[in-house]
């Protein structure tokens, strides 16, 4: 993710189909009561009282998305609201963007808002935990009470009015994305470990593929479209566990953590693999939903 200079996003507006008068807000994530989209759509309707200009764009599942939009079309703000459904072109929906926005009742990190920092993107987002985190309110965006669509649309139009303020946010939140910066390395988790040097490792975190093969016969739609082999782990689910488990213990100093993603039904399985091959302080974490979704053990030491 590198900044979008204005002619390559003067030219992305062209090839979308959007005008370069239009002011452009973006929120990629799935719908839900959790993101609060509705707050977006309250904010969006107090700017469109003051300048027809304003979009709203929102890649992102859109399983769950009928109550939010028809609350879109009852304020009437459903005409500058656009549901994009799931997309592989997020960067490119970013970087024609002006402002990337986040209404979240509470955050891990989002990555949706470091991506778009790294984008050059200057975010107002609500304050809430993970959002506070990233953003550092009047040097890289601005934070607001949650739900205070008010405080929200005020802090827009500051942006929408003083371009060199945007820009300024922009250069700001490109240096904070910096400290998430994460170079990618090719290799092969069979066959890492093999030539990976011992016990200089605190961490292990991985989310393989876990998916059971007859859970890859019934996926759901925005699952179906990722490659399989980000998704298959064999019959059972567990081969990349197996691997991590048996082989990947070494890497780590004493006391090192790995950390995984399991599947909702894997808890057991997991665990007795891990505890079968010497790891310490095994331990489950719930996600969101109350379901069993992340394991921690230890290298013991």
């Amino acid at each position: 993710f590198q900044p979008v200079p204005r002619e390559q996003k003067l030219a992305l507006r062209r090839a979308y189909g959007y005008s370069p008068d239009d002011f452009i807000l973006i929120y990629p994530a799935d719908f839900s009561a959790r993101k609060n989209q509705n707050m977006l759509f309250d904010t969006l309707k107090l700017l469109l009282e003051k300048d027809k200009h304003f979009r709203l764009l929102l890649p992102g599942s859109d399983v769950e998305a009928r109550p939010f939009l028809d609350y879109a079309k009852s304020i009437g703000v459903a005409d500058h609201v656009e549901a994009l459904g799931y997309r592989r072109d997020i960067r490119q929906l970013v970087g024609l963007s002006d402002v990337s926005v986040s209404s979240s009742r509470q955050e891990g990190l989002p990555i949706n808002l470091v991506e778009a920092m790294a984008l050059g993107n200057p975010v107002v987002a609500t304050d809430v935990r993970g959002n506070r985190d990233l953003v550092q309110d009047g040097e890289s965006g601005y934070l607001v009470p949650l739900n205070d669509s008010r405080a929200m649309a005020d802090r827009i139009w500051s942006l929408y009015t003083d371009p060199e303020q945007t820009a300024a946010f922009g250069v700001a939140g490109r240096t904070l994305a910096q400290a998430y910066a994460v170079e990618p390395v090719q290799g092969d988790l069979f066959t890492y470990w093999k030539s990976a040097p011992e016990g200089e490792l605190d961490l292990i975190v991985s989310n393989p593929p876990y998916l059971t093969a007859e859970e890859m016969r019934h996926l759901q739609p925005e699952v179906a479209q990722e490659p399989a082999m980000a998704l298959e782990a064999g019959e059972d689910g567990l081969v990349f566990y197996r691997v991590l488990a048996q082989h990947y213990q070494k890497l780590l100093r004493p006391g090192g953590a790995l950390v995984l993603e399991i599947g909702w039904q894997q808890r057991e399985a997991v665990t007795a693999l891990l505890a079968a091959n010497g790891w310490a302080d095994i331990a489950c974490r719930k996600d969101f939903g109350g379901n069993d979704r992340c394991m921690i053990a230890r290298r013991p030491g």
